[in-house]
Order: structure tokens, then C-alpha cells, then sequence
């Protein structure tokens, strides 16, 4: 399989959408939910193209659930020019397109769930991502991260005590007109 620009043509995207990766996903022993695996994953295994950055998402499975879904959006410099992507980006941009694994030589390799109690053959749903997110220029540390998160957090407790005040002068108001009518 050739890894070199395509020169077929070219999807109007580089950035795909994986709704959801199962937690305890694996392909040969690494969890897909590691971002060097995934890179990996899409760079030499499947041999998709070029990854420029992987934004994983978490979030609750609904408001009452313990469980926590990953998502990701994976952003290419390059998409490569084989046989494959040529369908696979073809089957992509037509709506949403499965993955159990990949190709080597003539053999297939598949993703595994380490979980013995999820029946079926695990795979993941690769959709287009129309709108990117561009990459930020400015990078900041986890401790500046926590600080902007909690001056954001005091803005957010301003604004409502904000408001609570603003209600309670909007109410005095109401009850004013009301009783000089």
C-alpha cells in the first residue's frame, strides 16, 4: 500500500468525527483510546494519512449515567493515496463509514473489547468533521488551565448573583406598578 499524497481526488475534509470509543476498545493489546494508539492507528496501521492532532472528547452517556463516552476528532496534514482510502474516503463523505480493524498483507487485523460481557464484533463509525476546530496557538500548562477555569467560574458566579439581583429589582417594580394602578 502506497503512503503518499493522494493524487486522487482529494476529499474537500481532514478531519473526521469518531462518535463514540468504547473505553476498554484494543488493537494489538493498545487501547484505542490512547492517543499515541489511535495516531498509530491511523498513520501506519489503517494508513489513512498523516495525523496533525487528536481532540478527545468525554462525556456522560445522560444526565443520571455513571458512564463516560469518548469521542474523538482526528485532524490530518495528509491523507494518503492507496487503495483503500480511495473507497474509504468515498464511503466516508456518504454518510458513516465502519472500521473492525485493518489490513496486513493478506491478513486483517481486528479491534478487540477486553470486556468478555459485549457481544458482537467491535468496531468504530468514522464520520466527516465539517467544522474543525482550528489549533490553538496558545498553549498553556494544567495550572494556568485550573486558574483560567476558576476565574471564568467567578465571572459565571457574578453574572448570576447578577441576575438574582436584577430579578428581585424587576419583581419590586412589577409589585410597584401593580399596586399604583
Amino acid at each position: 500500500m502506497s503512503s503518499s499524497p493522494m493524487n486522487f481526488p482529494i476529499p474537500t475534509w481532514k478531519s473526521i468525527y469518531i462518535p463514540v470509543i468504547p473505553n476498554d476498545l484494543t488493537i494489538d493489546g493498545n487501547l484505542m483510546t490512547d492517543e499515541n494508539t489511535l495516531r498509530d492507528y491511523f498513520e501506519n496501521k489503517a494508513k489513512y494519512g498523516v495525523v496533525d492532532r487528536i481532540d478527545f472528547v468525554c462525556r456522560q452517556n445522560g444526565p443520571e449515567s455513571n458512564i463516560v463516552k469518548t469521542s474523538a476528532f482526528v485532524h490530518f496534514n495528509t491523507i494518503f493515496e492507496n487503495q483503500s482510502n480511495l473507497s474509504r474516503c468515498t464511503e466516508i463523505e456518504n454518510g458513516d463509514y465502519k472500521t473492525n480493524g485493518y489490513a496486513v498483507d493478506s491478513k486483517y487485523r481486528f479491534f478487540v473489547r477486553e470486556s468478555s460481557r459485549v457481544k458482537g464484533i467491535p468496531f468504530i463509525s468514522i464520520k466527516v468533521n465539517y467544522k474543525p476546530l482550528p489549533t490553538v496557538t496558545e498553549t498553556m500548562n494544567v495550572h494556568q488551565l485550573v486558574a483560567v477555569k476558576i476565574e471564568l467560574e467567578n465571572k459565571v458566579n457574578e453574572m448570576v448573583a447578577e441576575i438574582a439581583e436584577l430579578k428581585a429589582k424587576l419583581a419590586q417594580l412589577t409589585t410597584c406598578t401593580e399596586t399604583s394602578v
